[in-house]
């Protein structure tokens, strides 16, 4: 079984099922977040399945897809907004609706929906051979402000960053927001230099709860 991406699932097959394009763990199999941090009604479960499937939604669409009443539909997007499982951007006079990317590990953990592939983000040159050994991605990218570096490394996709710290913050934002809000990825990002690509990736980490591997005497440590 492959999922939405093409990649070999996280799980074992007899550890899941699929359902509406989702892929859901059995009842008592770990995952990455415990259920335990946030307490959702069922209709709030259904919304965050829905953003989860559709990635970006209008307060109209999940209203049809909920079939629930608008007024319904409002009052729990205030209340998960507020407590800032959701975010939503106003674009013309439309309110788009997506999971924040601080939140897409819980809420999958309380759902127990299954990441769509491993996603390694590399922010710098050292040790990059050996955290892609360690992490065993499905897909891995590396962002740099240097367009002259190329790791050459098979199937290493590189994103070249702006100078600029905010513009450079704003970018690989912009990345992890798409892979894990809209791509339903597991994100770890790789920390192992000092440059503004890993002060921004440091910085967009802790905005958005991503875990960063670092290395220590040669030793990889992951820091939730």
């Amino acid at each position: 079984m492959e999922n939405n991406r093409g990649f070999v699932p996280l799980f074992p097959k007899h550890k899941v099922y699929k359902r509406q394009n989702l892929t859901y763990l059995k009842k008592g199999t770990n995952l990455f977040a415990s259920p335990d941090g946030i307490k959702l009604d069922e209709l709030e479960r259904e919304m965050l399945e829905h953003l989860l499937q559709f990635k970006e939604m209008n307060l109209s669409q999940l209203s049809r897809k909920m079939s629930e009443p608008k007024a319904n539909v409002h009052r729990r997007i205030e209340r998960l907004e507020n407590e800032k499982i959701i975010q939503s951007q106003q674009v013309g006079r439309q309110r788009i609706l997506s999971i924040n990317p601080a939140a897409v590990d819980v809420v999958r953990g309380a759902l127990g929906v299954v990441p769509s592939a491993r996603v390694l983000v590399l922010v710098s040159e050292e040790y990059a051979s050996k955290i892609i050994d360690y992490f065993k991605p499905h897909e891995v990218f590396f962002l740099t402000t240097n367009p002259a570096v190329d790791l050459k490394i098979v199937n290493v996709k590189r994103i070249l960053l702006p100078e600029n710290l905010r513009e450079c913050y704003e970018s690989i934002y912009a990345f992890i927001r798409e892979e894990k809000s809209l791509k339903n990825a597991y994100v770890v990002i790789a920390i192992t230099g000092n440059g503004i690509a890993s002060i921004a990736a440091g910085m967009v980490a802790r905005d958005t709860s991503t875990p960063i591997l670092i290395v220590e005497e040669g030793e990889i440590k992951q820091i939730a």
